[in-house]
């Protein structure tokens, strides 16, 4: 933003002016995630606009999260810095000895784990396919601050003591 002068919300509504249809429905995921016990939360780099737009896709959800924490409000310092996280556990009162991050980045888990949290890296299943996304961003190194990796959240939530 600051190095090329990019409009953040300009650039949000580009990049996310994507056609979600390939986002198939998905009530099993969605009556595991309502399932779990305590608050749920969304952490993303995104904005609210997307993810509402995702969830919609996924089924009824609109009452799922207690709130969206976007790329706003972390004031555009995005995971995997640590003043993203700081900023959401500071804001909702997350006792992270008492919570749990799902993320797709590894990279995104090492901070809720030096915190103290659980952590799940969810990742593609071999199915998956997309021209855009790098093959990094996928990676998984098998670090020590990833307590589980499933690539059926649904199954994963499902199975939870």
């Amino acid at each position: 933003m600051h190095k090329h002068q990019v409009d953040p919300d300009h650039f949000l509504n580009t990049v996310h002016a994507i056609d979600y249809s390939p986002v198939a429905s998905h009530d099993g995921l969605i009556e595991a995630i309502r399932a779990l016990p305590g608050r749920k939360f969304i952490l993303t780099n995104g904005d609210v606009g997307h993810a509402r737009a995702v969830l919609g896709r996924l089924g009824k959800a609109d009452d799922l999260f207690e709130d969206i924490f976007d790329i706003r409000a972390m004031k555009y310092t995005p995971k995997p810095l640590p003043e993203a996280y700081e900023a959401f556990f500071a804001t909702h009162g997350i006792d992270v000895e008492r919570a749990a991050m799902f993320d797709d980045l590894e990279k995104n888990l090492l901070v809720p784990h030096e915190r103290g949290m659980r952590t799940v890296q969810v990742v593609a299943g071999p199915e998956f396919a997309h021209d855009q996304v790098e093959a990094w961003e996928l990676e998984q190194r098998g670090g020590s601050h990833v307590h589980h990796v499933t690539s059926d959240l649904a199954g994963f939530l499902r199975r939870l003591p």
